[in-house]
């Protein structure tokens, strides 16, 4: 329950628990950590209901979420000896059609690097336990010299072994991920 955005379908893929098995701590708190790993969600919490019925009836088990925020902006400023400055902003579009997909833009500019990527992540892709993301990104690194004052050179008539160079590239990353237990991945 709490669920105004994000699909009942999409949190009910997380749950470990079946219709009539016995009750287990861990595959609850298995099924909350899964829940909340989907992203859409401040607070995930599991109640037990029919407590007071006699024993040996069936619990009910209730997951009340709180859903986070469906866009945000974050704006990072930073500095430092190489790069001197640096600014990053990013944009994320949580649950994009409500089955608690998300998308990202983000951009990051110093004095040598120039980012952009976007990336869409579908935590549910074909099967359950497979996600599915695509990023494409563009980055250019400007000149970068491991020894720009010279001081190497003239005080050991040593080269600098990493001269400046310019990189740009540009590409596509797509990945599907298939989790074999919940240890492994």
């Amino acid at each position: 329950t709490g669920n105004e955005q994000v699909e009942t379908q999409a949190i009910r893929r997380q749950i470990l628990l079946r219709e009539g098995e016995r009750y287990s701590e861990e595959a609850i708190e298995d099924t909350k950590d899964d829940i909340y790993t989907l992203g859409m969600f401040r607070t995930v919490t599991p109640r037990l209901r029919g407590l007071e019925a006699e024993q040996g009836t069936p619990l009910d088990i209730e997951f009340n979420v709180r859903e986070r925020k469906p866009r945000t902006i974050e704006v990072a400023f930073g500095a430092s000896s190489v790069e001197q400055f640096r600014l990053g902003v990013t944009w994320t579009h949580r649950n994009v059609w409500g089955g608690a997909e998300h998308f990202s833009a983000s951009a990051k500019v110093s004095a040598i690097v120039q980012k952009a990527e976007a990336n869409f992540h579908m935590p549910y892709f074909l099967a359950p336990h497979t996600s599915f993301t695509q990023t494409v990104y563009v980055n250019n690194y400007d000149t970068i010299q491991t020894d720009p004052t010279g001081i190497l050179e003239s005080l050991f008539n040593f080269e600098d072994p990493y001269p400046g160079y310019d990189w740009l590239s540009i590409g596509s990353v797509s990945r599907l991920e298939y989790r074999l237990t919940r240890k492994l991945t």
